[in-house]
């Protein structure tokens, strides 16, 4: 900022803002003399989007293809993938508003690549063993998501909860293991 000069009104303290990335190394010099600069530091995102969310929908569907070929992406994936948007909004997904680049959707999902993982562990291969459990997830996901959408603020931890000791049975996780996850999680 710098004082500016011959201001036409004298109630205030005319400033004017510049960048110092525009000055040449004889103007910084003089502004020294000036009296206080006062520097702000801006985090400036490519396209508005924070770098860590790097996949757009079709190069997560891509990524999740070619690294668990078994998942299936079907209404059960789209289900999934809605569930962990609410489940991990700002985390592992990004929502940017008002995307300049579509001309029918208000908004756009970007995704950190560590949401394949997540994936991974609420669509296993399915078999004779894994069906009835994934059907559980599946009406819980059901639950968690006609409640979310009468209601965002809805409290589904309990749902939550339960498809968590889901995916522990589905992996056959002990107790040992179960404990590390719900630690590493709080």
């Amino acid at each position: 900022m710098i004082q500016v000069k011959n201001h036409e009104s004298k109630d205030t303290l005319p400033l004017k803002f510049i960048n110092e990335k525009d000055l040449t190394d004889e103007q910084k010099e003089q502004l020294k003399n000036m009296g206080i600069v006062l520097i702000k530091e801006k985090t400036v995102y490519k396209n508005g989007i924070p770098d860590n969310f790097s996949l757009n929908n079709a190069e997560l569907i891509h990524s999740i293809k070619e690294n668990y070929p078994y998942i299936r992406i079907n209404n059960y994936f789209k289900k999934i993938k809605n569930y962990l948007k609410i489940k991990h909004n700002n985390i592992l997904v990004y929502e940017r508003i008002n995307n300049p680049k579509s001309k029918t959707l208000t908004y756009t999902y970007y995704y950190d690549e560590k949401i394949i993982d997540e994936f991974a562990k609420f669509c296993p291969p399915i078999t004779s063993t894994t069906e009835p459990i994934v059907m559980q997830i599946e009406s819980l996901v059901d639950n968690i998501l006609a409640a979310k959408k009468e209601n965002p603020q809805a409290d589904t931890s309990e749902w939550e909860k339960g498809i968590d000791r889901l995916v522990y049975q589905l992996y056959e996780l002990t107790d040992e293991e179960i404990e590390i996850i719900e630690e590493n999680n709080t």
